[in-house]
């Protein structure tokens, strides 16, 4: 199998990709200068948001269509991945929440071995 990788684009392409870009942080930018009183209608204002990108707005990239004219749903169910092992790694860690490094915990375990 070859692969192919992506391709080196053209400066006219990088120009129009980051002016995609561009617009699409200015659109996002504009639904935070009026946030929510909480998270769920912040999340309310973001769904809303992702449908009108994505069902009701044409988009030029795509010949003036929506992008949900092009959507399938998969046809693999997805069950995530299964439990990581390890094999030439000593020990197991925990990363907590605020990133610290629990170094003697292992997993299941809340005391040094």
């Amino acid at each position: 199998m070859k692969y192919a990788g992506l391709l080196p684009l053209e400066m006219k392409q990088l120009r129009q990709l980051e002016e995609e870009h561009d617009k699409l942080k200015r659109i996002v930018a504009d639904l935070s200068l009026a946030p929510g009183l909480n998270s769920l209608q912040q999340q309310d204002r973001f769904d809303s948001f992702l449908h009108e990108f994505n069902e009701e707005r044409p988009h030029e990239a795509l010949d003036m269509k929506r992008p949900a004219d092009f959507y399938t749903a998969a046809t693999r169910r997805y069950d995530g991945l299964p439990e990581l092992t390890y094999p030439f790694h000593d020990r197991d860690v925990i990363i907590t929440a605020c990133g610290r490094l629990s170094a003697f915990i292992a997993r299941g375990s809340t005391s040094p071995p």
